[in-house]
């Protein structure tokens, strides 16, 4: 094989490899730190339900893959996530459940993924507590 052929082989081969890197980076990209992003809006968990309850479709369209901040009264803790006034359950980031009770009142930022309607409450995850 003459030089020629093998260098255009192996600038064939390099090129390639870092057609594949670039492919790889726009497909799968970096993964959001949700907890070091700021919160687009503040809202009760009540508040927060009843606009997903009254007008399902334009509220996920707003609110769907959001940060939001979202508060009120701790009604169970369950494994690595809280219910918020029976209305929000909020998967918490790494079980943070320290120094969280029922009855208390909590504030968490995550990202809202929907709203269900057979339980009918709002799901965040990726969620960390705000200290008030």
């Amino acid at each position: 094989m003459s030089k020629k052929k093998y260098y255009l082989l192996v600038s064939l081969i390099a090129l390639l490899f870092f057609l594949a890197l670039l492919v790889k980076q726009y497909l799968y990209g970096e993964h959001r730190n949700i907890a070091s992003e700021k919160a687009t809006m503040e809202i009760s968990a009540t508040e927060l339900e009843s606009r997903f309850a009254s007008n399902q479709s334009l509220t996920s369209k707003n609110l769907l893959d959001k940060v939001i901040a979202v508060h009120g009264k701790i009604n169970a803790i369950e494994i690595n996530s809280v219910i918020i006034d029976n209305k929000v359950q909020a998967n918490l980031l790494n079980g943070n459940m320290d120094n969280i009770a029922v009855g208390d009142i909590i504030t968490v930022k995550g990202r809202c993924i929907g709203y269900d309607d057979l339980l009918e409450i709002v799901k965040i995850d990726q969620a960390t507590q705000i200290l008030n």
